[in-house]
């Protein structure tokens, strides 16, 4: 069903420069709003859809962040969940994916530019209620997916039910970026808010 969801997605946001792709992995999150899916501001590469318009508009070498690398606040305005959300964690975690990615001679991934993109620009991705598609390419042997105890290795997938029931709005789903998102992806959680502040406050103190 993975693919039939997607060939109606594809349709239904064709011409809607507010999505910029369509996931087929959705982390192992279980949405529970009876909504056929979600959106969020990080796309995933765990098979997925997309269109050209947003193919085009992809610059691999992230020349833009050479440019403002050193601004934390540029990196914050982006990926924040709120005004007030000090997750530093979380900015640094994208600050060293992106340096890595303008600095290193020969690089072998591609999602991390379109993230980049992605959030410069306010755009969604679209994310299945049920997870459809299973990487079972974790391990010693992966370019870069090695670790076999990752949350995310070999998760179950499920049947897509149709007809879809569709959101009534676009807008990026909390939840699913905190508890699956941030979690997969770097073993992080969410410190409770005297933590950020105390951490803001060293940062000021560095400077």
């Amino acid at each position: 069903t993975f693919f039939l969801f997607c060939q109606q997605m594809l349709e239904r946001y064709r011409d809607d420069k507010r999505v910029i792709s369509i996931n087929g992995c959705n982390l192992g999150y279980q949405l529970s709003n009876g909504d056929s899916y979600t959106f969020s501001k990080f796309m995933n590469m765990w098979g997925w859809a997309t269109w050209k318009r947003s193919a085009d508009k992809i610059d691999y070498t992230l020349s833009e962040w050479k440019i403002n690398r050193q601004s934390l606040f540029y990196i914050y305005k982006r990926m924040r969940q709120n005004l007030f959300d000090f997750d530093f964690v979380w900015y640094k975690y994208w600050k060293a994916k992106f340096d890595l990615t303008i600095t290193k001679d020969k690089i072998s991934w591609w999602d991390w530019q379109w993230i980049y993109h992605q959030t410069r620009d306010g755009q969604y991705s679209i994310v299945p209620g049920v997870n459809l598609v299973t990487n079972m390419g974790f391990g010693d042997h992966a370019t870069h997916t090695k670790e076999a105890e990752n949350p995310a290795a070999q998760i179950l997938s499920y049947d897509m039910q149709f007809p879809l029931q569709h959101p009534k709005k676009i807008s990026n789903n909390r939840d699913y970026e905190e508890t699956s998102v941030k979690w997969v992806w770097c073993y992080h959680r969410r410190l409770p808010f005297d933590k950020y502040v105390l951490e803001g406050i060293r940062n000021l103190v560095k400077r």
